[in-house]
């Protein structure tokens, strides 16, 4: 018992072994609090684009689908294979989104800007963050209410933030009742455009905007066709229906996003791992000068018949000491500093358990390289004699 409570005394009184050499250790620990910090920065950041991507894409809903014309064919050709499509998907639930452009009335000059038209099923079919107010109902949609979503890029860029109660466009007076932004991955961006029911856009007597595209719910009902069984009919029937459109589902976005998520976790690890590497040297100098500061008490406690594994467990001991100050210092930063990741860049708030996991994640390598470097500084005093040590 009295040579295990001595290896802890000598194994936790590390001031005789730095004395003159103060700056070795705080060197070491700057550099493994500052690789911690910045791990638990880049594993939050990652964890929080996950979340941002997943509620982008929608995967708690059904898979939805984006139906566009090509860029190979004319307008007139698009709009006739769309409203096609649309009228072939019977009760399944959709959005036809269609362009136009008006200007909007806005002093001291009019400005040109997009107008969509759609259903109210929209904001159902894909993410969609509100500022303020609302989306348009069924009922307003179907009675072609005067009402408009503002895109928040639009109301930043043209009021300065703060949106009207009204707009004017072609001598008709709108009433706003929210707005909105899409998602990143929004299959449709309203960032910068005006959202109005489409039944509206003919009392507006608008120029045409780009090709009209349709977001649709993929339908798990087995008693009526599917979007994706629709396609195929149309296809066969129109021999052109296949080439005047195209259509992306909501799966292929997320696989894309999946594999984008898999390459972030990776760098974020591959980063990790090139800061600990550059930490390294500073780490190594400290144990190096520890284990030497140490030789004379190993020399002591070997000669009072400590074993060479209870050698080895002494230098574990100042490792993780010493790399547990590092890291837990490094971590209450990188806590501190992610709190602002979601402010700065528009992500969601970030979760204990994403923060928990990111820690982990950040902290384990800057530990383990710590206590390595101990561990294989201590192993060479362990093989020396103890006469050699106590010489």
């Amino acid at each position: 018992m009295s040579v295990r409570f001595a290896h802890v005394w000598h194994a936790t009184d590390m001031r005789g072994s730095l004395s003159g050499r103060e700056w070795i250790a705080v060197v070491a620990v700057v550099c493994l609090a500052f690789t911690t910090a910045m791990a638990v920065l880049l594993h939050v950041g990652v964890a929080t684009l996950e979340a941002a991507l997943q509620q982008d894409l929608g995967v708690e809903r059904q898979e939805i689908v984006l139906v566009e014309t090509t860029p190979s064919v004319s307008a007139a050709e698009g709009r006739a294979a769309v409203q096609m499509f649309d009228r072939a998907l019977g009760v399944i639930r959709r959005s036809l989104v269609l362009r136009r452009m008006a200007m909007l009335r806005v002093p001291p000059r009019d400005r040109l800007v997009e107008i969509l038209g759609a259903s109210a099923a929209m904001s159902l079919l894909q993410s969609t963050v509100f500022h303020e107010g609302r989306w348009f109902s069924v009922r307003e949609a179907r009675d072609a209410r005067p009402v408009a979503v503002l895109g928040r890029a639009l109301v930043d860029s043209v009021y300065q933030g703060a949106a009207p109660r009204r707009i004017r466009l072609s001598r008709v007076l709108l009433d706003v009742i929210g707005v909105a932004e899409s998602g990143a991955l929004a299959p449709v961006t309203i960032d910068r455009s005006i959202v109005v029911p489409a039944g509206l856009l003919d009392r507006l007597t608008l120029a045409e905007g780009g090709a009209p595209a349709i977001l649709a719910q993929v339908s798990e009902n087995p008693q009526i066709a599917g979007v994706h069984e629709i396609w195929r009919i149309l296809e066969r029937r129109h021999r052109r229906f296949a080439e005047r459109l195209s259509m992306v589902s909501s799966l292929q976005r997320l696989g894309d996003a999946s594999r984008l998520s898999d390459a972030l976790r990776s760098g974020a690890s591959g980063l990790s791992a090139v800061l600990v590497a550059a930490s390294l040297a500073a780490v190594v100098a400290l144990m190096m000068t520890i284990a030497r500061g140490h030789a004379r008490s190993v020399g002591i406690t070997r000669a009072m018949g400590a074993t060479r594994a209870q050698v080895v467990l002494q230098g574990l001991l100042i490792g993780s000491m010493v790399g547990a100050v590092g890291v837990c210092s490094g971590t209450a930063v990188g806590a501190v500093a992610a709190q602002f990741i979601p402010v700065l860049f528009d992500l969601p708030v970030i979760t204990t358990d994403a923060l928990l996991a990111a820690v982990a994640s950040a902290g384990a390598l800057p530990l383990m390289t710590a206590a390595g470097a101990s561990v294989l500084c201590f192993v060479r005093l362990s093989v020396r004699a103890p006469a050699d040590l106590l010489a």
